[in-house]
């Protein structure tokens, strides 16, 4: 399992870290910031943890998971992001678990074929222990 720990991962054109196909591994204590896209871009069916990691500054989402990807993403500090801190897109799954999310547009759930902001029923994702703040919301419809 590939292991990705105690990086800066900055100042890149797109995504800072991609997980595609059935890519998985620990991503832990990184600094992502200053990219030009997501922070962590988790598509497909790619199921990796990613723990206690810094993930600020970056042009789009914090965390754009997507597709069928199942991540575990735990105890990460997510700020001042362009867009949202979490962005789940179609029938991503996986855990959110005590993350701290601070002065980004909030959390996004977009369920497949539809453009609104809702959460799908046929999305199971884990919310617990996240401290939302600043100017952070949580958008479930």
């Amino acid at each position: 399992t590939p292991l990705l720990e105690s990086n800066k991962i900055n100042a890149n054109r797109e995504d800072g870290v991609s997980y595609e196909g059935t890519s998985s591994g620990l991503a832990r204590n990184n600094i992502v910031d200053g990219n030009g896209d997501d922070g962590f871009d988790i598509t497909d069916n790619a199921t990796p943890t990613v723990e206690m990691n810094t993930v600020f500054l970056n042009g789009d989402d914090g965390f754009e998971i997507s597709v069928f990807a199942a991540p575990d993403i735990m105890n990460n500090d997510v700020r001042d992001n362009e867009d949202v801190a979490f962005s789940y897109e179609y029938i991503a799954g996986g855990t959110i678990a005590g993350n701290t999310c601070q002065n980004n547009r909030g959390m996004r759930f977009i369920p497949a074929g539809n453009g609104d902001v809702i959460l799908a029923p046929t999305t199971s994702v884990p919310l617990f222990l996240n401290v939302v703040a600043g100017g952070c919301t949580l958008i479930l419809y």
